[in-house]
């Protein structure tokens, strides 16, 4: 079994499942302990969205990380994607700056606490920013990915 997640010739299907968990697992546990209560199909499915893009943005950082040329790569993509998970709460409580009164809290783990709280149209804009985040280091991995290509 862990040949087949942790395996170099690990089929794309297993990872796809174990990362479509991760990110429904907290949704899932929000429902249970209802919290998402007042929210109907179109606040989960843009919950939904938030988590899937903090997702894409944590793993296209994650694979740069994992394509320089230092040693120990893995531990320092470890510890940056730790960082970005929770540094921006740790920040954001430490100032004090509550969930309800500022939409920086939409770029972090914990939007489904602020996402009650902002308007359609700033949680559309963010949705716009975090792809538009996504989209430039896709492109930067493109060429990453390119160069490596090239030197092999």
């Amino acid at each position: 079994m862990s040949d087949l997640i942790w395996g170099e010739k690990s089929p794309a299907i297993v990872a796809i499942a174990i990362n479509s968990v991760i990110v429904v697992a907290p949704l899932v546990i929000g429902a249970l302990l209802g919290i998402f209560v007042n929210f109907g199909q179109i606040g989960m499915l843009v919950l939904a969205s938030f988590f899937v893009s903090l997702m894409m943005i944590y793993a296209t950082i994650t694979q740069l990380i994992l394509m320089m040329k230092t040693p120990k790569r893995s531990l320092l993509a470890i510890a940056i994607l730790v960082a970005a998970v929770f540094l921006p709460f740790t920040i954001l409580a430490r100032l004090g700056i509550n969930y309800y009164h500022h939409t920086i809290w939409l770029f972090s783990i914990f939007f489904p606490l602020a996402i009650s709280f902002v308007d359609i149209n700033t949680m559309f804009m963010t949705l716009l920013s975090q792809l538009s985040i996504l989209i430039l280091l896709n492109i930067q991995l493109r060429r990453q990915l390119r160069l490596a290509g090239e030197s092999a």
